[in-house]
């Protein structure tokens, strides 16, 4: 079975690009609009979901609220934050530390799908 990845972005070619990328690199891949609608796509697909991937600016559930329930449910779960918001030097962003790790758009493609296979074969789960 192929490794599950969520991709959480309100911009579809952000996601049109992330799913075709993933599914190339030999992923399965799940798509949502909005940390709400991942969530679903989450709690629906337990505990078969390696790794997601958010962007934190979105509509109806933002990236951080998304993955403050998602840790509640399962504190180990990989997420990683995809923004092209982040100030590095903003106290405020401190809490983008609680992400496995943050990328910033626009993204280098071979870059984040080193990282993610990264994440994925560090796998929490085997525990």
């Amino acid at each position: 079975m192929k490794d599950l990845v969520l991709v959480v972005d309100d911009e579809p070619h952000i996601r049109i690009i992330l799913q075709e990328s993933l599914e190339m690199s030999g992923f399965e891949v799940l798509t949502a609009r909005n940390g709400k609608e991942a969530l679903e796509i989450y709690c629906e697909n337990l505990p078969d979901i390696k790794l997601i991937l958010t962007d934190i600016s979105m509509p109806v559930m933002n990236g951080i609220e998304f993955r403050d329930r998602i840790h509640q449910l399962v504190p180990e779960t990989k997420i990683i934050a995809l923004t092209g918001n982040y100030d590095f030097e903003n106290e405020e962003d401190d809490n983008l530390n609680a992400f496995t790790s943050v990328m910033t758009k626009p993204f280098n493609i071979p870059e984040l799908m080193k990282s993610i296979v990264s994440h994925v074969n560090d796998n929490v789960y085997s525990s």
